[in-house]
């Protein structure tokens, strides 16, 4: 669920606003896609302290009836805040596990809030390079 504005505040994003927020993506690769970009909000504001951001990833393979292998998945984690007076937007590239996603396959990316209480990403890209 995304909220916000890009002149007033909440400015546009996804935001989660309390511990255990969760989203969950199915995305259906067109074409060869190795990497998973997300842009991420890091600020210094008391609502920031201690957030972290787990993504897990799966990649479903065409054919394989909806089953994704332990090889083929993979965790990571975001922090959101730091300590420099002013909040910047950050890129966060992963490399896809299971050697990436091809045409007809599927990316899964659960996201939960493990750590604190809000966290807020920018925007997700999917790329070969």
């Amino acid at each position: 669920d995304a909220s916000g504005f890009p002149k007033k505040q909440p400015k546009i994003g996804w935001y989660a606003s309390k511990h255990g927020a969760s989203f969950s993506l199915r995305i259906e690769v067109k074409s060869d896609t190795n990497f998973l970009t997300i842009m991420s909000m890091k600020s210094y504001g008391p609502n920031f302290v201690d957030t972290i951001l787990n993504i897990s990833v799966q990649i479903v393979r065409k054919g394989d009836n909806q089953q994704a292998l332990a090889s083929s998945s993979a965790s990571y984690e975001i922090t959101g805040y730091h300590e420099t007076r002013t909040s910047i937007h950050v890129p966060h590239k992963f490399e896809l596990p299971g050697g990436g996603a091809r045409a007809g396959d599927s990316i899964l990316l659960d996201g939960k809030l493990t750590s604190g209480a809000y966290f807020k990403i920018n925007g997700l890209a999917l790329c070969s390079f």
